[in-house]
C-alpha cells in the first residue's frame, strides 16, 4: 500500500505512475465483469465508472494519486472518440438514404429540446442538462465528452451526466424487444427505433436482435446517423453561448469567429478525418478489428478515471436529479422516434 499512495516528498512522478496504475488495473477488471460474469447486462464503460467510484471512497488518500488518474481520464477519452470514426464503413453509409437521415436528425433535434425543456422545469444547471440532451439525443458517452468542452462541464458534471445516461441504457435494450413486439413492429421499424433511442453501438445491436439480421442492418445505420450528429452539435453549441443562462457570454466580430472555430475540439475533427480515411481505404480490413479494440480499451481506461474522480458527495446532491431528467428525456426520445417513425 505504501508503494501505490506515495508520501508527500515524492508525490511526483510517482503519485502519476500510481494513478495510472490504478486506472489500468480498474478498467481491466472492469472488462471482466462486463465480458463475463455480467456479460449482456451490465456494460464494461458502466462497470469501470462504477467500480472507480465505489474504489474512490474505500481506499485511503486517493487524492495523492489524482495527476496519474487526471492523465487517464483525459487523453485516452478523446482518442477513443477519433478511432470510433474508424468502425463507420462505405458499406453503412450507403445503406442511410435521405428519409433515414431525416428520421435520425428530427429525432435527435426534438429530443435534445424536449431535454432542455425538461431540465428548465426540473431547475437543473444548464450544463449538466445540455450533456443529457447530447447524450441521450445523439450518442450517450461520445456526445457528453464532445459538448462538454464547448459550455465549460467540469468533471462532477460530466461523471453525473454520464452516469445517469449510461444506467438508463441497460433498462433501454431490454424494454425495446418487448416495446417492438407491444407495437407489432416490424423487423424494418424495430430496428429503425434501436438504432434511434440506444445509445452504444452493441445496446443497438442487442436490441434489435430480437427481430432478426435486417433489424441490427437498420438500427447499426441509424446509430451511424446519430453519430454523426455529432457534427452539429459542436457547431451549434457555440451558437448558444449568452442565450441560455450559466453559459459563457459570446464575444463579438473576428474574435467571435475564431473562438467558434477553436471551440470545435480536436478529437471530434479526428472522428471526422477518421471517418474519410475509412472511406477513401487508408485502413486495411486486417486493421480494423485492433482498432475497435484499442477505441474500447482507451475508452474504458477514460471511464475507470472518471469513476475514480468521482466525489460521492457531490453525486448525492446532483445524481437524483439528474437520473429523473434522464428518464424523463429518454422516454421523450423514445416516444418521438416512434412518432417520428409513424409519420415518416
Amino acid at each position: 500500500m505504501a508503494t501505490l499512495f506515495p508520501s508527500k516528498a515524492s508525490l511526483a512522478p510517482q503519485s502519476r505512475h500510481s494513478g495510472i496504475v490504478l486506472c489500468c488495473a480498474v478498467a481491466l477488471l472492469a472488462w471482466l465483469i462486463g465480458h463475463t460474469v455480467l456479460a449482456g447486462w451490465l456494460d464494461p464503460l458502466v462497470a469501470a465508472i462504477l467500480l472507480g467510484a465505489a474504489l474512490r471512497h474505500v481506499l485511503p488518500r486517493a487524492w495523492q494519486i489524482q495527476p496519474g488518474i487526471d492523465a487517464c481520464a483525459k487523453a485516452p477519452l478523446e482518442l477513443g472518440v477519433v478511432l470510433i470514426g474508424a468502425s463507420i464503413s462505405a458499406a453503412t453509409l450507403g445503406l442511410a438514404d435521405l428519409r433515414l437521415a431525416a428520421l435520425a436528425a428530427l429525432a435527435a433535434g426534438l429530443s435534445f429540446l424536449l431535454t432542455l425543456a425538461i431540465g428548465r422545469l426540473l431547475g437543473l444547471p444548464v450544463r449538466s442538462t445540455i450533456l443529457i440532451a447530447s447524450g441521450n439525443a445523439i450518442c450517450g458517452n461520445s456526445a457528453i465528452v464532445a459538448a462538454a468542452p464547448l459550455i465549460g462541464a467540469d468533471r462532477d458534471e460530466i461523471v453525473t451526466s454520464i452516469t445517469a445516461t449510461a444506467t438508463l441504457g441497460v433498462g433501454l435494450v431490454l424494454a425495446l424487444p418487448v416495446l417492438g413486439t407491444a407495437l407489432a413492429l416490424d423487423p424494418h421499424s424495430h430496428g429503425i427505433l434501436s438504432g434511434l433511442t440506444a445509445y452504444s453501438v452493441p445496446q443497438v445491436v442487442a436490441a434489435a436482435a430480437p427481430m432478426g439480421a435486417d433489424a441490427i442492418q437498420l438500427a447499426t445505420v441509424a446509430k451511424v446517423l446519430r453519430i454523426l450528429m455529432l457534427v452539429p452539435l459542436v457547431l451549434l453549441l457555440p451558437l448558444a453561448a449568452g442565450h441560455l443562462p450559466g453559459l459563457p457570454s459570446p464575444v463579438s466580430g473576428q474574435t467571435q469567429v475564431q473562438s467558434r472555430a477553436l471551440a470545435i475540439p480536436w478529437f471530434v475533427l479526428g472522428f471526422l478525418a477518421m471517418i474519410g480515411l475509412r472511406q477513401l481505404g487508408w485502413f486495411p480490413q486486417a486493421w480494423l478489428p485492433g482498432i475497435a479494440v484499442a477505441a474500447h480499451a482507451l475508452m474504458l481506461l477514460a471511464m475507470a478515471a472518471l469513476g475514480l474522480s468521482v466525489e460521492l458527495r457531490v453525486f448525492l446532491r446532483s445524481g437524483p436529479r439528474l437520473l429523473f431528467a434522464s428518464t424523463l428525456s429518454l422516454l421523450g426520445l423514445v416516444a418521438l422516434a416512434i412518432v417520428v417513425l409513424a409519420a415518416g
